[in-house]
């Protein structure tokens, strides 16, 4: 809303930074779903549309390999994710000389964990597409609440979609440090 990224007032930039706000709903609403998956207290339906663009995708010319591709581009996005929770770059972007040390900590952690999380829900998402292309059978698509599903239904599902949703919530950790103090070049 601030423009913190200085972003253009173009509609390019407006646009961006419109995502971001969406972004950060979506991200507690997804914490918000996993953890109600994780108590026993909802299921996990939907994806129809995802289905539906699939299959749309998938009738096109060369439908099959483009979904493919998006699979694989889903989890090249996802082992990125595991890259910045690894090397722990984010951290560059702090203004850290304001931050406390156990602010640093928890900056850090928090992190690593949200973004692990958020790496393992993308390829899990991407793995979705893949199947999907193999099999020609866009069903087999799901987005985030199939990815969850996936997770509830393996053995010790409720410890793993816990696991997850408690990253989803450390990324909003993070995403609350990067807010209050991301470093800017103005």
């Amino acid at each position: 809303v601030l423009n913190a990224e200085s972003k253009n007032n173009d509609a390019q930039g407006i646009g961006m930074r419109v995502l971001y706000g969406v972004s950060g709903v979506m991200h507690v609403a997804l914490a918000l779903f996993a953890g109600r998956l994780a108590l026993g207290m909802g299921s996990a339906g939907g994806g129809d549309s995802k289905q539906a663009m699939t299959a749309e995708l998938m009738s096109a010319p060369a439908g099959q390999a483009l979904v493919g591709i998006l699979g694989a581009i889903v989890i090249g996005v996802g082992i990125a994710q595991f890259y910045q929770a690894y090397t722990s770059k984010f951290m560059g972007k702090y203004q850290v000389s304001r931050m406390q040390e156990h602010e640093r900590t928890v900056a850090l952690r928090a992190g690593q964990a949200g973004l692990a999380s958020r790496g393992v829900v993308f390829a899990i998402i991407g793995s979705f597409f893949i199947n999907a292309a193999i099999t020609r059978n866009p069903n087999e698509a799901g987005g985030l609440d199939a990815a969850l599903a996936t997770l509830a239904n393996e053995a010790f599902g409720p410890f793993l979609l816990g696991a997850v949703s408690l990253g989803l919530l450390a990324y909003a950790v993070h995403c609350g440090f990067k807010a209050w103090y991301r470093h800017f070049e103005v």
